[in-house]
């Protein structure tokens, strides 16, 4: 049950991190008024670009984050590695310790992924990655074990 605990504390830090992840992936605001004794910043209508989930993820402001997310779950017995499938942006949340997926965990990872919270979470991270790249379809969370098998996955669009 422990171990099933820290998996879901872990999901819930790659979800919370996923969105401030994405929202440093938008385009910053270059317009700015002078008032009195403050700046105010109006964001222009960004047009789309030719930005891809490709491009996104070889950010040198993403690869820091991820590579930050990265360390945290390999403290906890997990590799995490984002990707990209065509418009979908993946992921994959690795066990780097043998054992760990057990038919407790499988279930216990099986219902936070179908939960409200997680599905709100993800369509929230999608909106933000839309932002970037309007063509993203989906967002997939993937577990796999310390074999690569996958465990559980789920796809939100």
């Amino acid at each position: 049950m422990k171990c099933l605990s820290r998996i879901i504390a872990l999901t819930a830090a790659l979800l919370t991190t996923l969105s401030v992840v994405s929202c440093s992936a938008a385009a910053p605001a270059d317009n700015q008024t002078e008032t009195d004794d403050s700046t105010v910043s109006y964001a222009e209508p960004v047009e789309p670009t030719e930005t891809t989930l490709e491009t996104m993820i070889g950010s040198d402001n993403f690869q820091q984050q991820v590579k930050t997310m990265s360390e945290s779950y390999e403290a906890q017995g997990m590799k995490l590695e984002i990707t990209a499938q065509g418009n979908t942006l993946i992921y994959t949340c690795s066990y780097i310790v043998e054992g760990v997926a057990t038919d407790e965990v499988k279930a216990g990872l099986a219902d936070y992924l179908a939960g409200d919270a997680m599905t709100k979470s993800m369509q929230e991270v999608l909106q933000y990655v839309r932002e970037t790249v309007p063509e993203t379809e989906s967002v997939k969370v993937v577990y796999v074990d310390v074999d690569g098998q996958e465990i559980i996955s789920k796809e939100y669009n």
